[in-house]
C-alpha cells in the first residue's frame, strides 16, 4: 500500500521516500483507524530521522505481513524501487531497521546496490534512535 504525503511545493528540501514494515500480519495491533502501531511508531521515528538529516518524506510505502527475505515477495518495496526509477530527485530511503530491510546477506547486497544505482541513501535508525 503507497501513501502520497502531501507536502508543499514551495519547501526547498532534499526528497525521501519512508518504508514501513512488519513481518507478522497476524501479531498487528491496530489503533481506532485500523491502522497497525508499529506502523504508526515507524512512520513517527522516520519522520524524525527525515528531519534529523533535513530531508522531506514525499511518499510512503507500507507493506504488511511479507518477510524482508527476497525481492520477488515484497510488491511494495518493488513499487518503492519503481518510484525512485521515475522520481530521480529522491536522494534518500528511510528504513525502520536493518531486519526490515533485508534479512540475509546477499538480499542486503542485491538491495543496496540497487538503491545505489539509483543515486538513493538508504537510512536506518537502530534501536537508540542514532542514525546508521
Amino acid at each position: 500500500m503507497s501513501r502520497r504525503v502531501d507536502r508543499n511545493p514551495e519547501a526547498a528540501f532534499t526528497p525521501a521516500v519512508l518504508f514501513l514494515s512488519v513481518a507478522n500480519a497476524s501479531n498487528v495491533v491496530t489503533d481506532d483507524q485500523g491502522e497497525p502501531l508499529a506502523i504508526k511508531r515507524q512512520r513517527e521515528y522516520g519522520l524524525l530521522t527525515a528531519s534529523a538529516l533535513g530531508v522531506g518524506v514525499v511518499k510512503e510505502f507500507i507493506e504488511i505481513g511479507v518477510p524482508a527475505t527476497a525481492l520477488r515477495y515484497r510488491p511494495e518495496l518493488r513499487k518503492m524501487l519503481g518510484y525512485l526509477r521515475i522520481h530521480p530527485d529522491v536522494h534518500y530511503a528511510i528504513f525502520p531497521h536493518q531486519g526490515r530491510f533485508a534479512q540475509h546477506y546477499a538480499h542486503r547486497t542485491s538491495l543496496r546496490d540497487r538503491f545505489g544505482r539509483l543515486g538513493v541513501r538508504v537510512v536506518f535508525r537502530d534501536a537508540s534512535s542514532r542514525l546508521i
